[in-house]
């Protein structure tokens, strides 16, 4: 009877671990805004397939690149992290079979429905959208720190610059220099 009870404790424990996992890594919808890369599908790489995903939660809209055609849909939102969208898309063929892989396994996921849950992949951080047969690793675009604006920079203002060697220049910035 003993074994039992710890059988079933070790069980509940090990039940309330991984509930308790799988909510630290689910993403909410507001997080999926912006542009992502796709890298794996079902962890093979498909970097070079080009494939990228935007997110718009206040217009629950999905658009992009599938890999060979720009896509666009209504996003689907069963709950916080389950959602499904039927895509419309271009018609142009695919330029190799990486390609076209790469956009099957899009079309379907998401027009099965899927779950989308925080990553790591190759010591890179993203998202994992997972279906009933494929997992597609996206990682976010962008983030980078933008670079200065001119204006931004610091600028010493009492430099002075020579443009040329005019006799009415030479004399003006004389005068300056006296002052």
């Amino acid at each position: 009877m003993f074994y039992q009870k710890m059988a079933v404790l070790c069980l509940l424990t090990i039940i309330t671990s991984s509930a308790l996992l799988a909510e630290e890594n689910s993403v909410k919808l507001k997080e999926l805004d912006g542009n992502w890369h796709l890298r794996s599908v079902d962890g093979n790489g498909t970097r070079k397939s080009r494939t990228i995903l935007e997110f718009d939660s206040t217009k629950m809209h999905i658009s992009g690149f599938d890999g060979c055609n720009k896509i666009s849909g209504r996003l689907n939102a069963s709950s916080e992290n389950n959602m499904s969208s039927m895509l419309i898309a271009t018609k142009m063929g695919c330029r190799n079979q990486k390609q076209a892989l790469a956009s099957h396994a899009l079309h379907e996921t998401l027009a099965e429905g899927f779950s989308v849950v925080r990553a790591s992949s190759n010591g890179v951080d993203g998202i994992l959208l997972k279906g009933q047969h494929h997992q597609l690793f996206f990682k976010k675009m962008g983030g980078e720190e933008k670079p200065k604006a001119w204006y931004e920079f610091d600028v010493d203002l009492d430099t002075h610059f020579d443009f040329g060697s005019d006799d009415n220049d030479t004399k003006s910035n004389e005068s300056k220099e006296s002052l």
